[in-house]
């Protein structure tokens, strides 16, 4: 009996851990041209939002109305915004609102976004795009690096795939500039390239949609081990009301 009490107990505390470390959708931004979303070209020709500009070739938006699109273009294009109270979802707010203020907290975010081939051109490729996280700004300094990215499945004709790109911010975590991350406003940054050939159909296509964000805490291990304790205290004060009877 003793057994199976202490095994509840361990399996309770778990469940508890785990439940406190869920990943939670906290923006879920549509990446329209009209989102508020900042255009940068540090090379020279920008790229466009379809329907506005050409090249949807095929493509139609993931979500909300329009996408983001650089075609047969050898220049870069940075795409830059800083999320406010009203770029959060409801449970976005309930956990960084508050005394957060909409700031930067520990723990670990996930970027999901959309990129897109044209049925044409060929794929600009992978490592002409990149999803970062920005701290306190929307400068190439103010960026942070991700940890780890999944720039995979590369996606087919006229197809949309979905990559990620995954930043754990401790309070150690420092942007491209070297500032310290935690407490400034949070914001996001695609970093994102085609190519021009001379030769027909050579030239590259790349489109993105969507930027969203899950956040995941990182438990304390204080908070942890309280937990613990707690869930075998009344576990053992269980055991002893049985004995009793």
């Amino acid at each position: 009996m003793k057994t199976k009490l202490l095994s509840l107990a361990l399996a309770l505390a778990g469940s508890l851990i785990v439940s406190q470390s869920m990943a939670t959708v906290i923006v879920d931004d549509v990446f329209d041209s009209s989102d508020g979303w900042a255009k940068t070209n540090p090379d020279g020709k920008p790229g466009g939002w379809w329907p506005n500009a050409s090249g949807n070739a095929g493509l139609t938006p993931v979500v909300g109305t329009s996408f983001f699109v650089m075609t047969a273009n050898p220049d870069r294009q940075y795409l830059t915004k800083t999320f406010t109270s009203a770029n959060f979802t409801a449970e976005g707010q309930a956990i960084f609102g508050g005394s957060n203020d909409y700031k930067i907290i520990a723990g670990t975010y996930t970027v999901s976004v959309y990129v897109g081939a044209a049925e044409a051109a060929p794929f600009a490729g992978a490592s002409r795009y990149n999803a970062y996280l920005t701290a306190g700004g929307s400068t190439v300094d103010d960026r942070i690096a991700a940890t780890s990215s999944v720039k995979t499945p590369v996606p087919g004709a006229a197809e949309w795939q979905e990559w990620t790109f995954t930043f754990v911010i401790d309070e150690d975590t420092v942007t491209q500039g070297g500032a310290n991350v935690i407490g400034q406003s949070l914001g996001g940054f695609v970093d994102i390239r085609s190519s021009w050939s001379s030769e027909p159909g050579l030239s590259t296509y790349i489109a993105t949609d969507g930027f969203k964000i899950t956040y995941t805490a990182i438990p304390e291990p204080a908070e942890s081990a309280m937990m613990l304790g707690a869930v075998v205290l009344l576990v053992m004060g269980l055991m002893r009301y049985r004995r009793r009877r």
